[in-house]
């Protein structure tokens, strides 16, 4: 075993991360798992400066000095980008530069610094993605990336971006038996069932965390304990998150379900961690919460009562296999055309019904094209004009529903979505006009990037974020 892999061992968030962030134990466990197998060597120079900054991180850490962490993490990951450029075909070198990228983007997202934890997360995707190829285990690393980029876009409140990650990481290699994937399996589970029931299909959600329970209860040894001992140990929290958006998703459907939403939530409790608040729970107590009893079918019944057409309606509800198993034998692209244009027709009349389709036909429309492929941009075809005004559209509605966040996303997509169609075809006016539009849009909704350093200059508290 190479240094560097030894070194990801330290570095690596793996099976017994806790929900609020914490890397001692993982640490901990993973450096004693290594050790045993580590052949010493002399160390370069910059290989010893990469474990000082990587215990001095760990050490800050500890100390509840989050932000010094940050900045040592930085520092060290910049070694290891170094190191790589220098030996980009080793594998080894690789995995740790996914691994402290990792690290660096849970520091971030603990510290309230959320745009540098994507930026994080995304190096950490490309690094995964290029590795499936070659290593079967890069999978679940993968996908436990993408699941993590979508929590912290959704404590930004961009749901938009938190479903395409989302749907990308529940698509992905792991997916064809996820409860059996060990704790990465588990850990996308839950977070994901928690983001699709804040911003997605409630039915999908319920669908994914009871999986997530299942998945969960297999690991137990006896009540309120984990099997230990191994790395496939996974943190309780991740089951105590998956059975407490499950008890919020069964209260939303009615007196039948209220007295198992109870045992759910009285489970959670007492797993002893469950966390703060569930993203569902801080998206309910937002301005627009959301619907937990409109999925993706019951959208298409009330398509037509608010002036969507019948027919349209009628041949989606045909593509359905059940109420929550989504579309499917229909090509996405003729899906997605279809529910653009019903979302655009509602829209108007309803907006919680015209945003389900909406984000129903982003998630066709954004899945990777491959499991191991990154979520894509909008493709530049003739009816993408209408799409990125349909985004636009609902960027605006919401914007004056109060929802900010999510208004800013889907801002931020539909200007994106219009700068492509200008750089297909610079000539076309109209594409032009309106991409600047959707670009004012974006900068009116958009907070000022200079707030969060500002208050951390000053010494501001921020709120702890869950990771």
């Amino acid at each position: 075993m190479s240094w560097c892999a030894n070194q990801l061992g330290n570095s690596r968030i793996a099976a017994g991360a806790s929900e609020a962030g914490g890397l001692r134990n993982v640490r901990r466990q993973a450096g004693r798992a290594v050790s045993a197998g580590r052949r010493w060597r002399k160390q370069t120079a910059g290989e010893l400066q990469l474990s000082r900054l990587l215990g001095d991180a760990r050490h800050a850490d500890r100390a509840g000095n989050i932000y010094r962490a940050v900045t040592i993490q930085s520092s060290a990951v910049r070694i290891v980008v170094e190191l790589h450029a220098e030996s980009p075909g080793d594998r080894h070198l690789a995995q740790l530069l996914g691994g402290v990228q990792y690290d660096l983007a849970a520091l971030c997202h603990r510290a309230g610094d959320l745009t540098a934890a994507v930026s994080a997360l995304n190096a950490g995707e490309q690094i995964y993605a290029a590795l499936v190829d070659q290593l079967p285990a890069a999978a679940g690393r993968l996908a436990d990336v993408r699941i993590r980029r979508g929590v912290v876009h959704a404590a930004q409140g961009h749901g938009v971006s938190a479903l395409a990650d989302v749907r990308a990481a529940l698509g992905g290699p792991q997916a064809a038996d996820p409860a059996a994937a060990g704790p990465d399996g588990l850990r996308v589970l839950a977070l994901g069932g928690d983001v699709l029931a804040a911003f997605g299909d409630p039915d999908l959600a319920l669908v994914t965390v009871d999986n997530a329970v299942r998945a969960g209860l297999r690991s137990l040894a006896a009540p309120g304990t984990v099997r230990v001992g191994a790395a496939a140990a996974p943190h309780p929290g991740y089951l105590a998150r998956a059975c407490r958006v499950a008890a919020v998703l069964r209260r939303a459907r009615g007196p039948a379900e209220t007295a198992r939403a109870r045992r759910l939530a009285a489970a959670a409790d007492r797993l002893g961690a469950v966390p703060a608040a569930t993203v569902v729970e801080q998206r309910l107590a937002g301005p627009n919460p959301p619907d937990l009893t409109l999925g993706l079918a019951a959208a298409l019944r009330a398509a037509e009562r608010h002036g969507g057409d019948p027919r349209t309606s009628a041949c989606l509800l045909a593509a359905l296999d059940s109420p929550h198993s989504g579309p499917a034998q229909v090509p996405a692209a003729r899906l997605s055309a279809m529910l653009t244009r019903l979302a655009g027709e509602v829209l108007t009349g309803d907006l919680a019904v015209g945003m389900r389709l909406l984000l129903e036909a982003h998630c066709l429309r954004t899945a990777p094209a491959t499991p191991a492929g990154p979520a894509r941009a909008h493709a530049v075809e003739p009816a993408d004009l209408t799409w990125a005004r349909l985004l636009h559209t609902a960027s605006r509605r919401l914007a004056a529903a109060g929802d900010t966040g999510l208004a800013v996303d889907l801002a931020g997509w539909a200007a994106r979505a219009a700068q492509d169609l200008t750089g297909a075809d610079s000539t076309d006016l109209a594409a032009a006009l309106f991409a600047a539009e959707c670009a004012r849009t974006h900068a009116e909704l958009a907070p000022s990037p200079a707030v969060g350093p500002a208050r951390r200059r000053r010494g501001v508290p921020l709120k702890a974020l869950p990771c």
